[in-house]
C-alpha cells in the first residue's frame, strides 16, 4: 500500500525494495554529466566506497555521506524499514516505518 502511493509521487522502481536490497544494488552513475561525489555499498567488500554520480537516473545505494550510506546498509534486517529515493531533482531522501 505505501510502495503505491509512493510510487504515484512519480519516483523510482526501487522504492519497494527491502534495505538490504537496496544495498546490493550496483554503483550507477546515470547518463547525466553532472561529477558529484557519493557513496554506495558494495556487498563484496562489505563496505562503503565512493564513486562519482551523474546527478541522475541513479538508484538508491546512492549517499551524499558515508556515515549516510554506513547508516543506511548497517541497519538490514532490525525492524524498521528504511525507503531511499532518488527525487527528480538528483537528491536523496530516507523515508523510515516501523514493521508491525
Amino acid at each position: 500500500e505505501s510502495c503505491l502511493s509512493l510510487a504515484q509521487l512519480g519516483s523510482l522502481a526501487d522504492l519497494c525494495l527491502s534495505p538490504g536490497d537496496i544495498c546490493r544494488l550496483p554503483p550507477k552513475t546515470g547518463p547525466c554529466e553532472a561529477l558529484i561525489p557519493r557513496f554506495f555499498y558494495n556487498p563484496a567488500s562489505r563496505t562503503c566506497e565512493s564513486f562519482i554520480y551523474g546527478g541522475c537516473q541513479g538508484n538508491g545505494n546512492n549517499f551524499r555521506t558515508l556515515p549516510e550510506c554506513q547508516r543506511a546498509c548497517r541497519k538490514r534486517g532490525k525492524g524498521t524499514k528504511h525507503v531511499n529515493l532518488l527525487t527528480w531533482a538528483g537528491q536523496l531522501s530516507e523515508l523510515g516505518q516501523p514493521e508491525n
